[in-house]
């Protein structure tokens, strides 16, 4: 619980435990799908509290899932579809829970 600062960087923690199932020989893509993976089907909840007392609450479903990049490299938030064109990261997605 913090106020809000555009200079900070913000993300999920992956706990240690599933880091330390890396070694020497783990292929490094499927150690990262491995480590993202354990946001699959979780629930991500923002809270928001403004000067004025008034709150704003948003629940978004998390998933992972290959994340297209466009020309640039620029990660977009599109599901990466396949083909013969284009490049892919493996990212984690958060949809507006209803």
């Amino acid at each position: 619980m913090e106020q809000y600062n555009s200079e900070t960087y913000y993300g999920f923690y992956i706990p240690d435990h599933i880091i330390s199932t890396m070694d020497d020989e783990t292929d490094l893509a499927v150690a990262s799908h491995n480590m993202l993976n354990i946001f699959d089907g979780a629930v991500l909840t923002v809270a928001v509290t403004y000067s004025d007392g008034s709150s704003f609450r948003k629940e978004y479903e998390l998933s992972t899932a290959r994340l297209a990049q466009d020309e640039n490299g620029t990660i977009t938030q599109e599901e990466w579809t396949g083909g013969d064109e284009g490049a892919f990261v493996y990212g984690i997605v958060a949809r507006e829970k209803k």
